[in-house]
């Protein structure tokens, strides 16, 4: 495909439709080969979803949620790699906080949470799959309401691992699917297993 027919999908890719449809607002596409550089860049659309808002450009600041979790995916499977943990070892004797895990079964007729301690153990598989039963405050119905019988906001977005991701687990680790911190919590495992650096450190050595 060349540059015309790559600018052609991407303006077609954002160009909405007369009933405001069937686009996506605005995509920036840029292509690099190790050895020339960069070989194209292109941005189309608009950065938001108002039809007359600003133009999406390649140097513009967009919210980009979880692009990190590839790379911390990544470490962690290093750490296997390298002998510091199995992909079915239990989390929990490095990971601390989830020693004595706890799942949210729902509520009492006063509103009070009912739990009970998780008969499976966390593994690193499990929250790299996001089958470890931790999940976003902010995407669950049962730990919304559960932030709120504590007298709490919505925590996912305030920044930090153990404020905002130590919640009760929504199923028995291994039982289900929930997207989540899993792969946020198996970057803390990082730090521990590699002397507590920083994930940033370890991620840029």
């Amino acid at each position: 495909m060349g540059k015309v027919s790559l600018d052609n999908a991407l303006d077609r890719a954002t160009t909405r439709q007369d009933d405001g449809t069937g686009a996506i607002p605005g995509a920036a596409f840029v292509a690099i080969d190790t050895r020339k550089g960069l070989v194209y860049s292109k941005a189309s659309g608009l950065r938001t979803l108002r039809t007359n808002g600003t133009d999406f450009a390649l140097d513009g600041l967009c919210f980009i949620a979880s692009m990190t979790k590839l790379i911390t995916s990544i470490a962690a499977m290093q750490a296997v790699e390298r002998g510091l943990i199995g992909l079915d070892d239990d989390v929990s004797n490095v990971l601390h906080e989830w020693k004595d895990a706890q799942v949210l079964d729902g509520f009492d007729n006063s509103g009070e949470p009912m739990l009970h301690k998780a008969k499976n153990k966390i593994t690193l598989r499990l929250l790299l799959s996001h089958s470890s039963g931790i999940s976003y405050d902010v995407m669950d119905p049962k730990l919304m309401q559960w932030r709120k019988s504590l007298g709490q906001e919505i925590m996912t977005l305030c920044g930090s691992i153990d404020a905002g991701y130590t919640v009760p687990l929504v199923y028995e680790p291994g039982e289900g699917w929930a997207y989540g911190a899993g792969i946020d919590w198996a970057g803390r495992l990082v730090e521990r297993l590699n002397g507590n650096i920083s994930l940033g450190e370890y991620m840029e050595k």
